[in-house]
């Protein structure tokens, strides 16, 4: 599993960001749940186009307001849109600004 071999490469990593050209716009809200759950960490899922463009869920835990992030996010134009709450929310990328 993704997740689990970045963890494996950095115990610290503060989020799991998981992203694939083979996901489902559809389910990437259940799978970024699902890995909060397991994993105990912020998650970011993305189902990337054949354009290169994402769309992605995030789930936070306690204390993170994911929304807020997304939002400022939008402000400094590395999303083309997002929105959401402290504990979830939702973007629109294009593949060259994920660094």
């Amino acid at each position: 599993m993704i997740a689990e071999r970045q963890i494996e490469h950095n115990q610290d990593v503060p989020m799991l960001l998981i992203g694939s050209d083979r996901f489902h716009k559809g389910v990437v809200g259940l799978v970024a749940s699902r890995l909060v759950e397991r994993f105990g960490r912020p998650a970011c899922v993305i189902a990337w186009n054949a354009r290169d463009e994402g769309t992605g869920s995030l789930r936070s835990v306690a204390g993170l307001d994911i929304g807020a992030t997304v939002r400022e996010a939008v402000a400094a134009k590395l999303l083309s849109k997002g929105g959401g709450h402290a504990m979830a929310a939702g973007l629109t990328v294009a593949r060259t600004n994920l660094r």
